[in-house]
């Protein structure tokens, strides 16, 4: 990465990687470094200096690369999960609700009474769920 900006109240990392193509990556500072997501810009031109700028603002990243264009990413909330043994316990930062789903195929659905610190139990073999935050 030849910039990059850094939110430490979220504790995430952002970073123009000059390659082809030119992308910006988003990674999480928390625990083992943990690669978020990746971003493109819109066009692959040399930037050989290596220029740009990337800034964070609430809820958003805004990525300039001098040769390729200016990318805004939304970035939202962050959901975290801890394993004990047979309990996944999920937590997460603001007034969000946590909502669920079986199949990525269909809508989500509010977890009825979930709060931070949802706590999951993984002995009973449901099989796949995947969890998301929504405002």
């Amino acid at each position: 990465m030849c910039v990059v900006g850094v939110d430490p109240l979220n504790e995430l990392l952002a970073g123009i990687s000059r390659e082809t193509p030119d992308n910006l990556r988003l990674v999480n500072l928390t625990g083992s470094v943990n690669e978020l997501d990746t971003e493109f810009f819109p066009t692959d031109r040399a930037n050989d200096f290596g220029t740009g700028r990337v800034d964070f603002a609430p809820g958003r990243i805004y990525a300039l690369e001098s040769n390729n264009g200016i990318i805004a990413v939304t970035v939202g909330p962050k959901l975290r999960m801890n394993r004990l043994a047979n309990t996944l316990k999920l937590t997460w930062d603001g007034g969000y609700r946590l909502q669920a789903t079986t199949s990525l195929n269909v809508g989500f659905t509010n977890v009825a009474d979930a709060a931070t610190g949802y706590e999951v139990d993984l002995s009973n073999g449901d099989g796949n769920v995947f969890f998301r935050l929504a405002d």
